[in-house]
């Protein structure tokens, strides 16, 4: 709750706006006050507490698989509310693109007044994947990034993609490898070789199957309930001939099993604009076990609904 000295000042701004206002930037004119309510509902990609040489500070990271005009702009606002959220800690951003040939913001980001005078100034860090090297990301890549590895420069060559399922499955890590054979819907275009790549998974359809990943509906007894509700919102779409009905599904779908990403969906889903890319969604969030998985699943369905 506001303070008393909170409540004063509001008051002396509501009193003499354009005093206040000509003070801190003389020449302003205030046209209206706006309201004093900042809403915050932001979700980053990731954020952690790291600590370096006994200095803590946090990581924001934002994966980016199209262009965006505002990326500067965003991540500030991301890294003012973590660090906020957070003891006030220094916060470093670095935006990670995913695909090759996007339309990148340089850093630092520069906001202007319309005269030119600047008004802040933001640093944050910038990988493009398809600028790394594949081979060499094999020497010194840890184990739990090769799933990355088919947007990397050479990424999408058999050998590099054979050794990335040769070590991640040597590895015993199911989990890695089903992340890999979604991630390769991102580089791998054509139907050509998207079978291409699906094929080098075939010896592991069922290390694959064993995880959250790729389980059948029926097979791998998701609720009785779910498979109803999916089924019969599909079929509502399909008759209304209305996308709002199958992005309905896909809401009540992410509210169902994935409440933690409820509201990012809500914003992710008005992204998709065909039924087909709907209907794909609703299967693989359908046969999703986990957070990872079902955002992995929008991120793709949205890339294809993009490129189409």
């Amino acid at each position: 709750m506001a303070g008393p000295w909170d409540d004063l000042m509001k008051v002396l701004l509501k009193t003499k706006p354009q005093d206040i206002v000509q003070w801190v930037w003389k020449g302003a004119i205030a046209k209206y006050q706006l309201s004093e309510e900042l809403k915050c509902t932001l979700y980053a990609d990731g954020l952690f507490l790291v600590e370096e040489n006994a200095h803590e500070f946090l990581l924001h990271l934002e994966f980016q698989s199209n262009a965006h005009p505002h990326m500067g702009e965003r991540l500030h606002e991301y890294n003012l509310i973590a660090s906020r959220e957070h003891d006030y800690l220094p916060v470093y951003s670095c935006v990670i693109y995913l695909r090759k040939g996007i339309n990148k913001v340089p850093s630092p980001s520069l906001r202007k007044l319309p005269m030119g005078q600047e008004i802040s100034r933001f640093y944050f860090g910038a990988i493009e994947l398809a600028d790394l090297p594949a081979e060499q990301f094999f020497q010194t890549g840890p184990l739990g990034l090769l799933p990355l590895v088919p947007l990397m420069e050479g990424g999408t060559k058999q050998e590099a993609v054979e050794t990335m399922i040769s070590r991640l499955a040597s590895a015993q890590e199911q989990q890695l490898l089903t992340i890999s054979y979604l991630l390769g819907g991102l580089a791998f275009e054509g139907e050509e070789a998207q079978r291409w790549f699906k094929e080098r998974f075939d010896m592991f359809e069922e290390m694959i199957q064993d995880t959250y990943a790729y389980r059948k509906v029926i097979e791998e007894g998701i609720q009785q309930g779910i498979q109803q509700g999916v089924q019969q919102g599909i079929q509502q779409g399909v008759e209304l001939g209305e996308i709002r009905a199958l992005r309905q599904v896909v809401l009540d779908l992410v509210a169902q099993r994935f409440p933690e990403m409820e509201r990012s969906a809500k914003k992710l889903v008005e992204t998709l604009r065909t039924p087909s890319t709907l209907h794909k969604l609703i299967i693989k969030l359908s046969k999703a076990q986990t957070l990872p998985e079902a955002t992995v699943a929008f991120m793709l369905e949205e890339s294809e609904d993009t490129e189409h």
